[in-house]
Parts: structure tokens; C-alpha cells; sequence
């Protein structure tokens, strides 16, 4: 299914926006209502029947004018915003806003998770049985969440190991899968939730959140396990992510974070950061 055509991306107007965590605009006040997982996961058994080639070219360029321009990402989002809001009906308007906001987080352009209503908008659009749909509302559903996932969370990993097989070199879905696995709670699935932690870490070892996804799902292991080498591996890639990140606003939650589990699980090695 082709996106509508017809929006065009004027320059960034000189209004005063505001990024923390959700992105305020100036068309109207953004629906800050958390966000939850539906239980009804029907969009995830979807088959990619039909072309992807659009999507695909529009979140490549939302993402290169994000990181062309990081330093106005919150301005960029929040204009990508007020083109949803203006053309509510215009499935581009909407699929490059629902890009903006993951990618903005995924990026850590911003400070926060997606905004809540960028994420519902995207789960309105009527793009079935599409990979790049299926992708981007994967990625926005697993870490829109906050962690909190339905019953049926079994089909996010389901629909995670999918996605990851299309593209084995998919950074991103790597560290939703991973996510998504470490809600079931179950040590074998924690040990799995690790593996892709760990191919996610080898596609982009320089990124400080492949160490904070290394960390969460060594974490699990150990706390479900007591397993040595786990512990060892969190206590290692947790004071890697601390050292990277020290001192940026944009991984100032995540340091706190990591540095309380750490402190609660070795406090000898979490002296050092208090």
C-alpha cells in the first residue's frame, strides 16, 4: 500500500518547543496519557504482502534529517508533529512522526521515550501487511511501553524473531526483541533475551545503549539464576555504560538507573560513581 503524497516539509517555523521526554508543539497541547500495550496483538501475526519501498524511503529521510541536524532534533519532531496534527487523515504526516519520535529516542536525540500520542498515531494508520509498518510499530509498542507489556506479550516476540530474520543486521529490532523477552520473566527466555543483547552489541559495539540492553538482560539472568558469569557480565558492561555516558543529559535516566541496580547488586563496584 503507497503512502498518501502531498506533504511537503517547510522549514522549521520560529516557535518555541520543548523537549522532555514528549514533545510539546504548538498546534495543540500534546496528549501526555500514558501509554499501555492493547492486549489485541492481531497486527502482529500480519504476512508482508505488500511494498515496502516507501516507508522504507520515508524513515530513512526522517532519520538523516535527525542526524544532519541533531542539535534541533526536538524542533524537527515536534514540526513533524504539527504536520500530523494539521493532516490528521494523511497516512505520510503520520508514519513520519511515529518515525521522529523512535527515532529521536533511539538516537538519543531527546530526552525520553516516544510521546504516547505519536505512538497511538501510528497505530491508526491503516498500512497492513507491511514490514517496514510491522517494524516501526514494534519498536515504538516494545519501547513505548516502559516494560509493561500485555498477556499476550508471547507475539512481540514472536513477531521480534520475524523481523530479526529478515534482517539479521537490524540494530534496532535486535534491542526490542530483547526487550520483549525479558517481560515474559522466564529464565530461558532471559537467556535469550542475552543472545540478542549480544548481536545487537556486535552490530554497534560503540553505542552506549547496546550496554544498557547488555546490562538489563544480564541482569535478568542472574536475578534468575545466580549465575556468576552473569553477574560478572553485568557488573562489567554496567560500569561501561556509566563511564560513556557520565555527564550526558540524554542518558541521565539510564545512568541513574544502571547505577542503582548496580549499587543494589555490587556496591563495592558502584562505589567509585557515588
Amino acid at each position: 500500500m503507497k503512502l498518501n503524497r502531498g506533504v511537503k516539509i517547510f522549514a522549521i517555523c520560529a516557535a518555541t518547543m520543548t523537549v522532555l521526554g514528549s514533545i510539546t508543539a504548538y498546534v495543540v497541547g500534546p496528549d501526555t496519557t500514558p501509554y499501555t500495550v492493547s492486549d489485541d496483538l492481531r497486527w502482529t501475526d500480519e504476512e508482508w504482502t505488500t511494498n515496502s519501498t516507501d516507508l522504507h524511503r520515508e524513515a530513512a529521510q526522517v532519520n538523516a534529517r535527525l542526524l544532519a541536524n541533531p542539535q534541533n532534533a526536538g524542533r524537527i519532531i515536534a514540526e513533524y508533529r504539527r504536520w500530523a496534527k494539521l493532516l490528521p487523515l494523511n497516512s505520510t504526516a503520520q508514519y513520519r512522526w511515529g518515525c521522529a519520535a523512535y527515532l529521536g529516542w533511539s538516537n538519543k536525540l531527546v530526552v525520553g521515550l516516544p510521546a504516547p500520542e505519536a505512538i497511538r498515531a501510528v497505530e491508526r494508520l491503516d498500512l497492513r501487511n507491511n514490514y517496514e509498518y510491522s517494524r516501526l510499530r514494534f519498536l515504538l509498542t516494545t519501547i513505548g511501553s516502559g516494560g509493561v507489556y500485555p498477556q499476550s506479550s508471547s507475539k512481540l516476540v514472536a513477531l521480534g524473531k520475524r523481523l530479526f530474520a529478515q534482517n539479521p543486521k537490524d540494530w534496532d529490532v535486535a534491542f526490542g526483541l530483547a526487550d520483549a523477552l525479558m517481560a515474559l520473566e522466564d529464565l530461558n527466555d532471559s537467556k535469550l533475551a542475552a543472545q540478542y543483547a549480544e548481536r545487537a552489541f556486535v552490530l554497534q559495539p560503540n553505542r552506549p545503549l547496546s550496554y544498557v540492553i547488555l546490562a538489563e538482560t544480564y541482569e535478568a539472568v542472574y536475578l534468575s539464576s545466580s549465575d556468576k558469569p552473569a553477574f560478572q557480565r553485568f557488573t562489567y558492561v554496567a560500569t561501561k555504560f556509566l563511564d560513556l555516558t557520565a555527564g550526558k543529559p540524554a542518558y541521565d535516566g539510564g545512568w541513574h538507573g544502571t547505577l542503582h541496580i548496580l549499587k543494589t547488586l555490587n556496591p563495592k563496584a558502584a562505589a567509585k560513581y557515588l
